[in-house]
């Protein structure tokens, strides 16, 4: 399993993600790191946790669809896979992401539509989805996976081609709480599909989240709060990484 770092933009700076409650965030304010500056940010999340892969999630551009490509390109050529949730909301929206070498598109079911050309027609194999839940209740912009449960949904999605999948409580993200609801869902999904790349996270804060994940056959797991804020996550971070 390996530990993915999570960056949440806005307005050109790595911002606080709390709850989900996007209109509220606030620059990150870090042990770790001397600004909110995306790429020194960057730099210092994948020197501490030695990670290939960081999660970026653009909010400018999934709030009002104005993603500043230029930084996005920057944080690209960082040397590191970027999974990129920038509020895709159709085949064009996509189109420049999958361009680009270093990013895999995350298509988010709250907000991803296909206007008019769906998910059943989108090639899924190059893609990663992210089931997005708000307290247990998955959130769908698109009206196909209106009230279909998360395994409904990744059964739809895997039988077209999907082979990656986040399964995220937003109301879990920076809570410090543990994403223990969503890892009874990661567990089963690990028992029926066997090639599928499972991730997960939202409120991690401790080693024993890492192994509760570990035990659910997850592959990725998400974490930025208790990087930047929690010396004793971080040293645990570092034995379990020894171990590992």
């Amino acid at each position: 399993m390996q530990i993915i770092p999570v960056m949440d933009l806005k307005s050109g700076q790595v911002v606080h993600a709390v709850a989900g409650n996007r209109e509220h965030y606030q620059p990150i304010v870090s042990q770790i790191c001397e600004s909110a500056e995306p790429l020194h940010v960057l730099q210092r999340l994948v020197s501490l946790t030695n990670a290939t892969t960081v999660y970026v999630a653009d909010l400018d551009g999934i709030c009002a669809g104005s993603s500043d490509h230029e930084m996005l390109a920057r944080l690209a050529s960082g040397g590191s896979q970027i999974l990129l949730d920038a509020g895709f909301r159709n085949h064009a929206d996509l189109e420049r992401a999958c361009s680009v070498k270093s990013v895999t598109p995350v298509i988010a079911t709250e907000s991803f539509v296909g206007s008019g050309e769906g998910w059943e027609n989108t090639d899924l194999t190059q893609l990663c989805c992210s089931v997005d839940l708000r307290d247990g209740i998955v959130q769908a912009a698109d009206s196909s996976l209106g009230g279909l449960t998360p395994f409904e949904i990744v059964q739809k999605l895997y039988d077209r081609g999907l082979r990656s999948v986040i399964v995220l409580d937003v109301a879990s993200v920076g809570s410090s709480r543990g994403p223990v609801a969503v890892l009874q869902i990661c567990r089963a999904l690990r028992e029926k599909y066997h090639d599928l790349e499972i991730i997960t996270g939202g409120g991690v804060h401790s080693c024993g989240c890492i192994l509760s994940a570990e035990a659910a056959g997850v592959n990725g797991l998400l974490t930025a709060t208790a990087l930047h804020h929690s010396p004793r996550f971080r040293s645990e971070l570092m034995e379990w990484q020894r171990r590992s």
